[in-house]
């Protein structure tokens, strides 16, 4: 039997089965079910792709034509992930269901002719259709290594996080000149434009893959003690030949509260920001648009050239339902992510810096991996009456089953 007009099904229909290769993030298990004995599994990079051809009894899948059958698939590492049974008869009948996760999706689909199972499917996907594949990516990424909306630490959320934490939490160590003068890195460091950029690779579990950013970022000076921070962070992630990309909005106001002084050396700094991000995988059958807020503390204590610092941030992202057309898209995402870190700087000559540096981020929702550490360390150049400045650093991220190497870059100049 060949449906060939099921297409739109794709969205919902393609999650179960082992992996039975590593350089697969998919594979769908199909056992014909009407005494003719086959068994076929396939792998692929991508959701889509796999689901097509078993829908369309083609490529790998092409003996089942004519024969009804059931398929399951993994996804991402998730075994059983979904388990799609058909049917043919006087009746058309095609049942969906999560072993991995019951009840998640139970949808069960009747028609007198393969036209109108069509239609069934389409009126499901443009209806309840979008909120049980929400919820059933929202399991995924609690369950699953490859999650690439929330909790990994290379997911949209974290990496979000982490950027913000970077740039809030983390302010760059003081040169010899400005700790001479007085003088705070914060508000001027970045001025006029700044740019922040960052890849590396990550072991999930076995599962491996690269993410990729850069945060362009344009500071506005409200006053001495308060500034404006508008920047466009956009990110790109590779998980075993699927592709994500990313893309949002960030507002912050980083207020000082305390400066340091050559007769102080203590400084404080708050910074609330709020903003938006965009996220999409058709390989995954993941994304939607996510809102996201929070608030960053940086403190510092100045001791001759050393600087010991610490930063904390808690970073609030909630999934927005978006409609396209007929179609609605929801990411099901409400995580709060908490990070704490220690760093000690050291200033090197009257313009350069080095830094070392360890973070502990904890996921307060049900997280993939919940809690992981991240230790790394840079150096940095600031010029003259601080007319840009310059940051290499790397670091990487720890937890059972997981690991990453990155490399990071900075630069800012004045207009």
């Amino acid at each position: 039997m060949r449906f060939r007009r099921l297409l739109p099904f794709v969205a919902v229909a393609v999650l179960a089965t082992p992996l039975a290769r590593a350089a697969d993030l998919f594979d769908i298990t199909a056992k014909t079910t009407d005494g003719s004995g086959l068994t076929i599994v396939s792998g692929n990079h991508s959701v889509i792709d796999l689901t097509q051809q078993l829908i369309n009894n083609t490529g790998s899948f092409s003996a089942l034509s004519g024969h009804s059958y059931n398929a399951s698939l993994s996804y991402g590492g998730v075994q059983n992930a979904l388990l799609y049974e058909v049917t043919q008869g006087t009746q058309y009948t095609a049942h969906l269901t999560t072993p991995f996760d019951r009840g998640v999706i139970d949808r069960t689909f009747v028609a007198n002719s393969q036209d109108a199972l069509n239609t069934e499917i389409k009126n499901y996907l443009k209806t309840d259709g979008a909120s049980d594949l929400a919820k059933f990516l929202a399991d995924i990424n609690k369950k699953s290594p490859a999650g690439v909306l929330d909790g990994n630490p290379h997911s949209v959320t974290a990496l979000n996080a982490q950027q913000s934490f970077f740039q809030y939490a983390f302010e760059p160590t003081l040169t010899e000149d400005e700790d001479n003068s007085g003088q705070s890195s914060d508000s001027t460091s970045r001025s006029g434009f700044a740019l922040n950029a960052e890849g590396g690779e990550f072991d999930s579990k076995g599962i491996k893959g690269e993410t990729y950013s850069v945060s362009p970022m344009v500071p506005f000076k409200l006053s001495d003690r308060v500034r404006l921070e508008i920047t466009v962070p956009l990110e790109y992630t590779r998980i075993e030949g699927a592709s994500e990309f990313g893309a949002g909005l960030q507002f912050a106001v980083p207020i000082l509260l305390v400066k340091h002084t050559k007769q102080q050396p203590w400084t404080w700094q708050l910074t609330p920001l709020t903003g938006v991000l965009a996220s999409g995988s058709a390989d995954l059958l993941a994304g939607g648009l996510m809102a996201n807020g929070g608030l960053a503390s940086y403190a510092s204590y100045h001791w001759h050239k050393w600087e010991f610092a610490m930063g904390n941030a808690v970073l609030i992202y909630h999934g927005v339902k978006v409609s396209i057309g007929d179609y609605t898209f929801d990411p099901d995402v409400s995580q709060q992510i908490f990070k704490t870190g220690f760093k000690v700087g050291r200033q090197l000559g009257h313009h350069w810096y080095a830094e070392l540096y360890a973070i502990d981020t904890e996921f307060a929702e049900a997280a993939f991996i919940p809690r992981y550490a991240t230790v790394g360390g840079g150096v940095g150049y600031r010029g003259a009456k601080k007319k840009g400045f310059i940051m290499l650093g790397a670091y990487t991220d720890l937890a059972p089953g997981y690991s990453s190497a990155k490399l990071q870059f900075g630069t800012g100049w004045k207009f």
